[in-house]
């Protein structure tokens, strides 16, 4: 079987339990975040140092976003390595005091040949600053005929911190590129308020904070610490720039095919019981991220339903988590052959946008990227005909499939005094997954489990191979269940 040398998985299920119902669209949301590359590409340049930012500020700033470069990470490795700035002050002693928001071509190749470092990160803060002021809100206050308005005092603060940076080659002494970030911060405070209003001011500003893009919205709060948020927004937006990052994307899941799009057809009432199960048991598996046991449940909907467009999507939605980006683009464009749903062409535009970034993030990683096997097209063949095409369902044998001639006791690796991982029944269909001399890799569905493991050849109809001797005396002690022998 081909393998995948490397892939870059572009999303990653957060396992919250459950999803949120968004309307109109017949699913569920489920939070993903999803790998985005950087804007700026200085992916050659690994190794590298901050040193302090001229201006108000920056030295926090340079101590902050060497923090943040430790952290950013792709596939769970860092992304950089950071030659701290303690490092430096060992190596270059005084002269690290005097460096600040420039480095001349001499002064970037000394710290090279010193430190090791390929590329410097520098700059200038151009506004830190912190301001408060007060304003009136309107409270109407009493009930009935005693109703009446108040103008209430409320206090109002924002942080501003904003700086450009240059990122420096350390042989040459080159300016690869500059760039910028900016973080704001608005705290808000209304005093005097009780009751209702002082709850939902207490819940709005206190407990909920909104995000959005650079600025962040909280509850009132020490200077300080104020303008330490807005910084930390500007770093971790400019760490962004130069370092693949994630994103939160909701990921719609459908439960059924009647809520959200205009359905037409229904099978008899029994199948559809079975129909609405599979899917809420393909649903529960998903949101816990087993992609496989969840395209087993969707798969058995379209057994009996070929054309139903929510399991076909939703098996596209599991392979786009599972990293096979080309087959679920081929289940999206599928499915908006069946129905004109937006959700369906939202995530046709989603998965070719991601096919795209993720050669972008293989050479920004550089690591190469291959396209997935193709073993689950095999699988789930009558998904992939034209919409006006009738589907034949195989009856017999498929290619890619194997068929238990006795019971066996699955290995973990194909040595029969491996760990067992299951045992298979006589008749079992499965589908095959790997070969290994005369051992087979196979994964079996038995119900709503599933099992995968090697078993020897000998057990598999149509493989001309024998049992070793030593198997076939075993198997003749009554009781017994056979074990995939050596």
């Amino acid at each position: 079987m081909k393998k995948m040398l490397f892939l870059i998985i572009i999303f990653l299920l957060i396992t919250s339990g459950c999803g949120l119902r968004i309307p109109g669209t017949g699913g569920d949301c489920i939070n993903v975040k999803k790998i985005v590359p950087a804007e700026v590409n200085v992916a050659k340049y690994k190794k590298i140092a901050v040193i302090d930012f001229d201006g108000k500020g920056g030295r926090n700033i340079a101590e902050w976003m060497e923090t943040e470069l430790q952290n950013a990470q792709v596939d769970g490795k860092p992304y950089f390595e950071i030659i701290t700035r303690s490092q430096l002050l060992k190596l270059l002693g005084e002269q690290m005091l005097s460096l600040k928001g420039f480095v001349d071509p001499n002064t970037a190749a000394r710290i090279g040949k010193i430190s090791g470092t390929q590329a410097i990160v520098t700059g200038t803060v151009t506004a830190y600053r912190h301001d408060k002021g007060v304003y009136y809100r309107q409270v109407t206050r009493g009930r009935g005929k005693q109703q009446y308005v108040e103008n209430v005092p409320c206090e109002v603060q924002s942080a501003f911190v904003q700086f450009t940076t240059s990122f420096i080659d350390s042989t040459s002494g080159k300016i690869l590129a500059r760039t910028s970030g900016e973080g704001q911060y608005i705290g808000d405070s209304c005093e005097g308020m009780d009751g209702l209003a002082g709850l939902l001011m207490d819940s709005i500003f206190k407990s909920v904070k909104k995000q959005t893009d650079n600025v962040v919205r909280g509850p009132i709060d020490v200077p300080e610490r104020v303008i330490n948020k807005a910084s930390l927004m500007a770093i971790q937006q400019f760490v962004k720039k130069i370092a693949p990052h994630y994103q939160d994307v909701c990921i719609i899941l459908k439960k059924d095919d009647t809520e959200g799009i205009d359905i037409s057809f229904k099978s008899k009432p029994e199948n559809e019981k079975q129909i609405e199960n599979y899917y809420e048991i393909g649903y529960k598996y998903a949101i816990r991220g087993q992609w496989e046991d969840a395209i087993t449940q969707w798969d058995k909907v379209l057994s009996i339903d070929q054309n139903r467009p929510a399991a076909i999507y939703n098996i596209g939605i599991a392979n786009e988590m599972m990293g096979d980006l080309f087959l679920a683009e081929k289940l999206f464009k599928r499915v908006t052959e069946i129905k004109a749903d937006d959700v369906f062409f939202d995530a046709l535009a989603r998965v070719r946008k991601s096919i795209e970034q993720q050669e972008i993030i293989c050479k920004q990683t550089g690591k190469g990227c291959y396209r997935p096997p193709t073993q689950a097209e095999t699988k789930t063949n009558r998904i992939m005909a034209p919409a006006n095409e009738k589907v034949i369902v195989p009856s017999e044998i498929e290619r890619d499939s194997a068929v238990i001639k006795e019971t066996v006791v699955a290995r973990a690796k194909p040595d029969s005094k491996a760990k067992s991982v299951g045992k298979i029944s006589a008749g079992s269909k499965a589908e095959r997954l790997d070969t290994k001399g005369d051992w087979i890799k196979i994964r079996v569905f038995n119900g709503e489990k599933s099992i995968e493991g090697w078993v020897h050849k000998c057990y598999i109809e149509g493989e001309d191979i024998k049992c070793p001797v030593k198997k076939i005396k075993e198997k003749k002690q009554e009781g017994k269940v056979p074990v995939s022998p050596m």
